[in-house]
């Protein structure tokens, strides 16, 4: 699963990307400013960050911006967020889903609007799907 989000985030340019063994998180505009202490630049791209075995509560303590964390169960949906400024997007893990710390110090929970039958995504999908909105938002008008 890390492998298929960091290949999206490359492709899709995000300036920054942390894989944590537990929630993968994209960082999003603004990092210079995000406060991300836990990361370090990729020696082959030095505008890229890639941190591994990030402690992602306390990477979202820290943050700055916006953490918008993907909950199935979430009232709100990931369309009606505003991903254009500083954002962290953090996608829980397959088995357990998001942690009570990663849930409580995000800034806010968000779904991914399926209409059809399905429960979940597979959590590669929908951190691909949370980019691509993220990249439909910023695009110029």
């Amino acid at each position: 699963m890390l492998q298929l989000i960091a290949i999206v985030a490359l492709a899709l340019a995000a300036p920054a990307t942390l894989l944590a063994q537990t929630s993968p998180i994209f960082r999003w505009a603004g990092d210079a400013e995000g406060g991300a202490p836990y990361v370090e630049a990729d020696p082959a791209d030095p505008s890229r960050v890639v941190g591994f075995d990030v402690d992602v509560a306390e990477f979202l303590a820290a943050y700055r911006g916006t953490a918008v964390a993907l909950a199935g169960e979430a009232k709100r949906s990931l369309y009606d967020v505003d991903l254009v400024g500083p954002v962290a997007i953090v996608v829980g893990s397959e088995g357990a889903g998001l942690s009570a710390a990663v849930r409580e110090r995000a800034t806010m929970l968000a779904r991914i609007p399926m209409p059809g039958r399905a429960e979940s995504l597979n959590a590669a999908v929908a951190g691909s799907l949370a980019l691509f909105e993220a990249v439909r938002q910023r695009k110029p008008a």
